[in-house]
């Protein structure tokens, strides 16, 4: 992390280059207050700064009042040193936004402390700061993917209501299913944002009990065969007898249920998807193959990302949350398994993951 060292007198400057070298600093070093403030309002600025009170202009005072008025930039900590030693002075700095106060002559190992506690105060803003614009991006991702079923469920029913639409059996069905697909569609946002937010939330707790995941996987593909009839694509499987082991049933069916509906999503009109368990280095792993078109590599470094849009779409203009594989990731993870993807462009992709059995 980058330390701004500023102080006229050239011998502190050099002591304090020393040692917080030796702490492990990044040093800037300049002499007035004009340079520091350049280097604060940089594009890059330290995120840590020692300021003499008394310097060319602007003070140290000056600087740390100017930082505090700034509506943008980052956090930067600021410590002010100077012989000053009354009280009014210290309330004084505080007043005007420095964080800590320190006089001269000053011991290094209480400076070295100070500064440490700085630098674990710059990296925390930094994770909320990371946090507010993951959940500002949740919001604005979740509040376009909500309102466009939304908007169709109400437009139908004005329709009906406004009496536009000659009523028919077909044409009631048809109407029901768009009303039914969107609901859906929210529901299983919903039920993902609720998800992401137990995990990022670190509460998720696994219920690992005994089963079989041969018999979870079975079940989960025969659930998904009606999904893949739609579309005249086949699914085989080819499981390994594999005792049962601890893992929690319902989380490692929701991951089962996403790879194997991302197969069916991706894959064209009568093609096949592969789907094996087998067991290896005392890890039960579940591979599912499909004939779709392929991931990039650019997109397969996001794609297990939260709210990730990429460029392969469904072949059936299926929805997606775009939270399902993070989730998954997640779950694999907390029972310290890991997943992952194989995929070229027009050569489908192979997702797999695997279970420790313990």
């Amino acid at each position: 992390m980058k330390l701004l060292i500023a102080d006229d007198d050239p011998t502190i400057r050099a002591y304090l280059k020393h040692v917080a070298a030796l702490w492990g600093y990044d040093i800037i070093e300049v002499c007035n207050g004009e340079a520091a403030w350049a280097e604060l309002t940089g594009e890059d600025p330290p995120r840590l700064a020692i300021l003499d009170w008394v310097m060319p202009a602007p003070n140290g005072v000056e600087i740390c009042r100017r930082i505090q008025e700034r509506d943008d930039g980052p956090f930067i900590y600021l410590i002010l040193l100077t012989s000053k030693t009354e009280k009014k002075n210290i309330v004084h700095a505080l007043d005007n936004g420095a964080h800590d106060y320190l006089t001269k002559p000053f011991y290094v190992n209480e400076l070295r402390s100070r500064v440490a506690v700085g630098r674990r105060l710059v990296e925390a803003q930094d994770k909320l700061r990371e946090s507010n614009q993951v959940k500002n991006k949740f919001l604005r991702i979740a509040a376009h993917d909500l309102r466009n079923p939304l908007s169709v469920i109400i437009n139908i029913s004005q329709m009906l209501r406004a009496g536009l639409i000659q009523e028919s059996p077909e044409k009631s069905d048809e109407l029901l299913m768009k009303i039914d697909q969107s609901a859906q569609h929210m529901l299983a946002l919903v039920n993902d944002l609720l998800d992401v937010s137990v995990i990022e939330s670190g509460h998720l707790k696994l219920l690992s009990l005994q089963a079989s995941l041969e018999m979870l996987l079975e079940e989960r593909i025969q659930l998904a065969n009606h999904l893949a009839a739609e579309k005249e694509i086949t699914i085989h499987a080819e499981t390994e007898k594999i005792p049962p082991f601890c893992f929690d049933r319902s989380r490692i069916t929701q991951v089962i249920d996403n790879l194997i509906s991302n197969a069916v999503k991706y894959s064209p009109k009568g093609s096949i998807i592969q789907i094996f368990l087998k067991q290896k280095d005392r890890s039960a792993w579940v591979f599912v193959k499909d004939q779709g078109p392929g991931i990039s590599y650019e997109d397969q470094k996001r794609l297990f990302g939260e709210f990730q849009r990429l460029d392969s779409q469904p072949t059936g203009g299926e929805s997606s949350t775009g939270l399902g594989l993070a989730i998954a990731k997640k779950i694999v993870e907390a029972h310290n398994g890991k997943i992952g993807v194989q995929s070229q462009i027009g050569s489908g992709s192979i997702f797999s993951f695997a279970l420790p059995i313990t």
